[in-house]
């Protein structure tokens, strides 16, 4: 009875072969192509199958021009040539043939696609020096100061608004724009 899986998993063995499909991380690949005593193979997946064809309608079974094609031939017959189906063409078929070559790659693009993957997982010291040295970036700190701006200059015409106008006129202004007073989104002002 052969041993359970789990056992073999991380032994050392005397060749050791590795199916490569271009999902896994650095440290994976490290680890697969490491447990082979005399020699490690690769196996690099370069190509999917293309998907079903889901051109809508029924089309015959190729079957059929076949059975009536040999019906032919054993009369005695000249075969007539079976007509493509009215959804292909010599282009539609140029392209088939460029799309299956463009999804299959080559094998040293899937190794450098794992290789730059890297999974390693970050310690709590290098997460917090991360957070850290993200908290002054532009990115972060640009979306912090619109807001806060945004609430001033608010604030600020609000009070505007209401120093120069009465105070019913000013309390319905300020409600038409939903209580967020900034010029641009006034009613009539044309982007104060």
């Amino acid at each position: 009875m052969p041993p359970p899986r789990t056992l073999l998993k991380g032994r050392t063995v005397q060749i050791g072969h590795a199916l490569v499909g271009g999902l896994g991380t650095r440290q994976w690949l490290y680890v697969a192509m490491s447990r082979g005593r005399d020699a490690n193979y690769a196996y690099c997946v370069t190509g999917y199958p293309r998907y079903a064809d889901a051109t809508p309608g029924s089309r015959p079974a190729p079957e059929l021009s076949r059975t009536r094609q040999l019906a032919q031939e054993a009369e005695g017959l000249r075969p007539t040539p079976t007509p493509a189906p009215a959804h292909t063409s010599a282009a539609a078929d140029d392209d088939a043939d460029q799309t299956e070559r463009d999804h299959h790659r080559d094998p040293v693009a899937v190794l450098a696609d794992v290789l730059n993957r890297d999974g390693a997982t970050l310690s709590g010291t290098e997460t917090l020096r991360a957070a850290l040295s993200d908290a002054d970036h532009l990115g972060v700190l640009g979306p912090i100061w619109y807001d806060l701006t945004r609430r001033a200059q608010a604030t600020r015409f609000g009070a505007a608004l209401r120093d120069s106008l009465p105070e019913p006129l000013a309390d319905e202004t300020l409600m038409g724009t939903g209580g967020s007073p900034v010029p641009g989104e006034l009613p009539g002002a044309g982007g104060l």
